[in-house]
C-alpha cells in the first residue's frame, strides 16, 4: 500500500511538473507570439533574397567555360555520390546484387568516372563502415586521377525508412561532441548528426580505416568527400571532422581537401556554418574546398527551413552553382550551370521528388539528366518546362500538384488515363509554364550577385513547407516506395532521395 501510495505521490509530482511547464510554455508562446511571427515574416524575407534562379535573358551560345571546372566537378561528384547508394546496397545483400540492375548501375558510374579521367577505380571500395549494417555504411576508396593518388569517401542518401526518421529529427540542432578539434561547439541538424556519430564516434572504426589506408597508400594528395541529399549532409560534417582529425600532411604543401555534395540540406547551425567557412574555406593556408550543387525546382536544399525552434537556423557553406533554367535572347529557354550564394536554394519554380532524384529517367528533371543537357549544350523539351497534374486542376497551380500556387500555366496534352488526382487514379494533363513567368520578378545584379525579387507570400511559404509533407509524401505509391524499393530502373519512389 505504501508503495503504491509513493508511486502516485512520484506521478502527481511528475504530471504538475510537466502541467507546468505546458502552462509556462503556452504562456511564453502567447507572450512572445509577435516575436514568433516576425521571425517568419524574416524567414521569407532571407528566403527571397537568398533564393533565385536566374531567368534574366542570356546569350545561350556562349560556352561555358567560366564555370568550366565545376561542371567537370558535378559530372565526376555525381557519380561518385551514386556510388554511396550502390555500395550501401551491396553491403545489405551481397548474394543478390551481381544478378539486380545495381551491378549495372555501378558499372555505368566507373564508366562515367573513367571517362572523366580516373583510373585504376576498384569496383568495390577499399574500406566500409558499419561491419555489415548498412545503415551506418560509408566507403572509402583509392583510385589515380589525372595523374594524382586520390581517395574517395563517400556516404549515401535516405533509401529506407529508418533514414528519414533521421531527416525529420534533422529539424533541431544539437551540439556535435568529440567533433574536429574541439575548440569550437559545434551545432549541427539532429538527425544527421546521429548518423554521423554512428558511423565515426561510437566506434571511431571508420575513422581508423581511413586512416591506416592513408598510411598504407603513398603519396596522396586528394581527399574527395561526397554524398547526395542526407549523405551530402554527412559528407560535410565528416569533411571538417576528418580535416582536423586525420594524421596527415596539410595545408598548401600537403593533402588537398575537397567536399563536394548534390541537393545536400543544411547540416551546420547558422554560427557553426560561419565558424567553418571562415576558418576552413575562407582561409587558402587551410587547402581545403568545398562545392554544392543544387538543382531547379529541388526543395531539399532549402531545408531545415528556419523557424523559431530552430533558435538561429542553420545555414549552407563553400561555392554553390546551380543547374538553373534562363531564357535566351533568342527567345528560347535552356539549361545552364550558374554560380550561386553561400547559402543559396532554390526558393521557387516547380518542386517534385522528380527534381531531387540524382539519376533516373524523368523528363529531363534529375540533376543527372540536366547535367548531360548543359554538357552537350541541348535544351530539353524545346527549352520547355512541363509537368504533369490533375486534369481537374486544369493547369492551374495548387498546394497539391507541383505548378507553383495560383499559376495558370498552358495545357498541352492528355498525359495519361491514370496517375494523378486522388490516389493516383484520375487523368494526368502536360501543362506548359508560360515562356514570360516570373521574367517580370526576377533580375540579375552581375554574374555573383543575382537577387531575387519575386514576391514571396506567407501563402507561398506553406505551398512550400506542404511540398514535404502533402504533395510528395502522401502519395499512395511515393509512400509504398520509403520502404526499399529493388526495382531494377528505379522509376519509381525515394530510393534516392
Amino acid at each position: 500500500m505504501i508503495f503504491f501510495r509513493l508511486v502516485f505521490i512520484f506521478a502527481a509530482q511528475v504530471g504538475a511538473g510537466v502541467f507546468n511547464s505546458v502552462t509556462e510554455f503556452v504562456e511564453d508562446t502567447k507572450n512572445n507570439f509577435q516575436d514568433i511571427v516576425q521571425q517568419g515574416q524574416q524567414f521569407w524575407n532571407d528566403v527571397s533574397t537568398e533564393s533565385s534562379e536566374n531567368i534574366a535573358e542570356q546569350n545561350c551560345q556562349n560556352d561555358i567555360t567560366s564555370h568550366g571546372d565545376a561542371l567537370t566537378m558535378a559530372k565526376i561528384t555525381f557519380a561518385m555520390a551514386e556510388l554511396g547508394y550502390v555500395y550501401r546496397h551491396h553491403a545489405k545483400d551481397p548474394n543478390n546484387f551481381t544478378m539486380s540492375s545495381w551491378q549495372t548501375r555501378l558499372q555505368a558510374e566507373l564508366d562515367i568516372l573513367n571517362s572523366a579521367g580516373f583510373t585504376n577505380f576498384p569496383e568495390f571500395p577499399n574500406v566500409t563502415s558499419g561491419s555489415g549494417n548498412h545503415f551506418e555504411h560509408a566507403f572509402a576508396s583509392i583510385a589515380d586521377y589525372k595523374g594524382k593518388k586520390v581517395m574517395i569517401i563517400g556516404f549515401p542518401g535516405s533509401m529506407y525508412l529508418e533514414d528519414w526518421m533521421l531527416n525529420f529529427q534533422s529539424l533541431v540542432a544539437d551540439t556535435i561532441h568529440d567533433f574536429a578539434d574541439n575548440d569550437f561547439t559545434y551545432k549541427g541538424a539532429r538527425g544527421f548528426v546521429e548518423r554521423f556519430v554512428d558511423i565515426f564516434n561510437r566506434t571511431h572504426q571508420f575513422e581508423d580505416q581511413i586512416q591506416n589506408l592513408l598510411t598504407d597508400v603513398n603519396n596522396i594528395q586528394e581527399i574527395y568527400i561526397t554524398g547526395h541529399s542526407m549523405g551530402g549532409a554527412i559528407a560535410t560534417l565528416a569533411a571538417v571532422h576528418l580535416y582536423e582529425r586525420l594524421n596527415v600532411t596539410k595545408g598548401p604543401e600537403g593533402i588537398k581537401f575537397i567536399l563536394a555534395t548534390v541537393a545536400s540540406p543544411k547540416s551546420f547551425s547558422k554560427s557553426s556554418a560561419e565558424h567553418v567557412q571562415t576558418k576552413y574555406i575562407d582561409n587558402t593556408e587551410k587547402n581545403f574546398h568545398s562545392y554544392r550543387f543544387v538543382n531547379y525546382g529541388d526543395f531539399v536544399p532549402g531545408a531545415p527551413y528556419r523557424t523559431p525552434i530552430h533558435g538561429e537556423g542553420f545555414l549552407h557553406l563553400g561555392e554553390t552553382y546551380q543547374i538553373n533554367h534562363v531564357k535566351c535572347t533568342d527567345g528560347t529557354q535552356a539549361w545552364r550551370f550558374t554560380r550561386e550564394g553561400n547559402d543559396f536554394a532554390p526558393a521557387s519554380g516547380p518542386k517534385t521528388v522528380d527534381h531531387h532524384r540524382l539519376r533516373g529517367s524523368y523528363e529531363n528533371k534529375t540533376y543527372g539528366e540536366r547535367i548531360n543537357i548543359i554538357e552537350n549544350l541541348k535544351t530539353p523539351n524545346d527549352g520547355r518546362i512541363t509537368e504533369k497534374v490533375c486534369y481537374k486542376d486544369a493547369c492551374k497551380g495548387t498546394r497539391t500538384n507541383p505548378i507553383p500556387n495560383g499559376e495558370q500555366w498552358k495545357r498541352l496534352e492528355e498525359y495519361s488515363q491514370t496517375g494523378c488526382c486522388w490516389w493516383g487514379k484520375g487523368a494526368c494533363d502536360l501543362c506548359e509554364e508560360h515562356p514570360t513567368r516570373r521574367m517580370e520578378d526576377t533580375m540579375i545584379v552581375d554574374k555573383n550577385l543575382i537577387t531575387q525579387v519575386d514576391k514571396i507570400s506567407i501563402q507561398t511559404s506553406r505551398t512550400i513547407s506542404r511540398s514535404l509533407s502533402n504533395d510528395d509524401y502522401k502519395d499512395e505509391q511515393t509512400m509504398k516506395n520509403l520502404n526499399h524499393d529493388d526495382s531494377p530502373n528505379q522509376e519509381k519512389g525515394l530510393k534516392d532521395v
